[in-house]
């Protein structure tokens, strides 16, 4: 008799902690995730700020896909822990168990973000994904397959491009491109992509991706003592915690009176990481060949010309 008392003892006692630890444990998965996402953020944004020839955009990509696994987890411990305080609305410890696992998803999910900051390209797949996702529904079986394959289109661009934002909107517009051609069949599928990528200045991804603006760049120019070729030399600092990306059009360097002016045709985009600086040769011509070049190391200024 005493043998089955204690064996049902047992089992009840079993029992109860078989109850009370999936809501303990939800809490501690949730904070461990947290701070596994707050490490790989870390991890991330330490790689970006350094210089770009010593940057490995590798690293960060494995290091922002670390943080976003982490924030999920985070998330499903959180959700497990609200249900089951939602369960036993009088249990105090379930409660208070659930609001910190709630806090520490919070916390990772502000991790992931600025884990993304610091791999520009492939926050613009989540950009474009998002966008995606917020198109027009359709019960169309082919306009769904085709969300989805842009969505794998975006995922793809951002994993090979983790620093380069524009090469993930070029690698989707030619995604976009292609759609556009057989989306011509089926006038269903033509109707809602031509609602949702509208053509603009002959491109379909027409979104702006977070990041800072060049007004927070700190631009500096300096003479190299050229008359053509790399005639100054612009250095561009990042004083923020998220990545810049510089666009330039034509520059005029005017002469103030005493050397060279000079015409800088445009030139490709430059992405500034974090609390970095970045050196960009200019290269330009003249316009007064009877002055003298602007000497090496001495400061010039620049204007917007177009």
């Amino acid at each position: 008799m005493k043998s089955i008392i204690r064996i049902a003892t047992m089992f009840l006692a079993g029992m109860l902690l078989l109850f009370a630890v999936p809501a303990f444990s939800q809490g501690k998965t949730a904070e461990k995730s947290a701070k596994e996402a707050a490490d790989a953020a870390k991890a991330a944004t330490d790689e970006a700020a350094k210089s770009e020839d010593e940057r490995d955009c590798a690293k960060i990509a494995r290091e922002v896909n670390k943080a976003k696994a982490a924030a999920a987890a985070a998330e499903a411990a959180a959700k497990n822990a609200q249900d089951a305080a939602d369960q036993s609305p009088k249990d105090n410890t379930k409660k208070q168990d659930a609001k910190d696992a709630n806090a520490a998803a919070e916390a990772a999910k502000k991790s992931l973000d600025d884990a993304y900051k610091a791999a520009p390209g492939m926050k613009a797949a989540e950009d474009i994904k998002k966008k995606v996702d917020g198109t027009s529904a359709s019960e169309n079986s082919q306009v769904k397959k085709i969300k989805e394959e842009i969505k794998k289109a975006a995922d793809k661009a951002g994993a090979e491009n983790p620093c380069d934002p524009d090469a993930v909107k070029r690698a989707v517009e030619k995604k976009l491109e292609e759609i556009e051609e057989r989306a011509q069949k089926n006038k269903e599928v033509k109707t809602w992509f031509e609602r949702n990528f509208p053509e603009k200045d002959g491109k379909h991804l027409n979104i702006n991706f977070g990041g800072g603006s060049m007004n927070d760049l700190v631009f500096t120019a300096t003479g190299t003592g050229n008359t053509t070729g790399h005639i100054a030399t612009l250095t561009l600092t990042n004083p923020t915690g998220q990545p810049i990306t510089a666009t330039f059009d034509n520059l005029l360097i005017p002469s103030g009176g005493q050397y060279q002016p000079y015409v800088v045709p445009s030139r490709p985009p430059v992405t500034v990481a974090p609390h970095s600086t970045v050196e960009v040769p200019l290269t330009g011509y003249c316009a007064d060949v009877f002055s003298k070049p602007a000497p090496a190391g001495g400061h010039c200024r620049l204007l917007k010309i177009g």
